[in-house]
């Protein structure tokens, strides 16, 4: 984190974080053994849907939306 402004709001927001309750969450999620393949059946449901972020973004990038430009 190089902006100290962010630094600080991310370290409030930790400090009214439940550092347990974060770790009971991937406790609970996380996969275990045996490990088994998901077949419920998947149901497609087509919806637009507005999304929103910066060209800097590091996490999602602008070329993997690419193809969806346009698309009604």
């Amino acid at each position: 984190m190089k902006d100290p402004d962010a630094k600080a709001k991310y370290i409030e927001a930790f400090k009214r974080s439940d550092f347990e309750a974060m770790l009971n969450y991937y406790k609970k999620n996380y996969p275990r053994e045996p490990y088994t393949l998901d077949m419920s059946p998947v149901v497609k449901v087509k919806m637009p849907v507005l999304m929103i972020h910066g060209l800097g973004d590091t996490a999602l990038l602008a070329g993997a939306l690419n193809q969806f430009v346009g698309l009604r």
